[in-house]
């Protein structure tokens, strides 16, 4: 037996359909935001030796008093901002973040104790792109990690 549905109620089906379609087919974007720039971990170094780190990229520097018993520290404001923080490991991960960054940019870092400079060293850099959002939706950021 063959049951035959109104033309009207196919009709009025019509927007429920296209509806649950639509939604499968809709990307939700997250508001997680990102920033460009290069991470340094730090291995060879106690983080209880340092008192100071100088971080250049792209030709900009800037300084850090690092201080211990904060765990963490940054340069809020500045053109380049740099923060470091300790790892659990006691050695001390370092993010220099520029909001234009390049493949071929140079890291430049140099950390300092008491009394001597205990790393000088400078990597080039190659980014990866990173999008924390999803590939179609905003927020496009390019990072790498060093090991120094």
């Amino acid at each position: 037996m063959r049951v035959s549905y109104p033309r009207a109620a196919s009709w009025a089906l019509l927007p429920l359909v296209l509806c649950l379609f639509q939604a499968c087919l809709a990307q939700e974007c997250t508001e997680i935001g990102c920033h460009s720039g290069a991470t340094a971990a730090v291995r060879s170094i106690s983080s209880a030796d340092i008192r100071t780190i100088r971080a250049c990229l792209g030709g900009d520097c800037v300084d850090l008093a690092w201080t211990r018993s904060a765990g963490c520290t940054s340069t809020n404001g500045e053109s380049l901002n740099l923060s470091a923080c300790a790892a659990e490991d006691d050695s001390l991960n370092s993010m220099v973040l520029d909001r234009d960054v390049h493949d071929g940019d140079v890291l430049g870092v140099q950390i300092e104790g008491e009394n001597a400079v205990l790393l000088d060293d400078e990597r080039t850099l190659q980014y990866q792109d990173t999008y924390p959002n999803g590939k179609d939706c905003p927020g496009h950021c390019r990072t790498t990690t060093v090991e120094l």
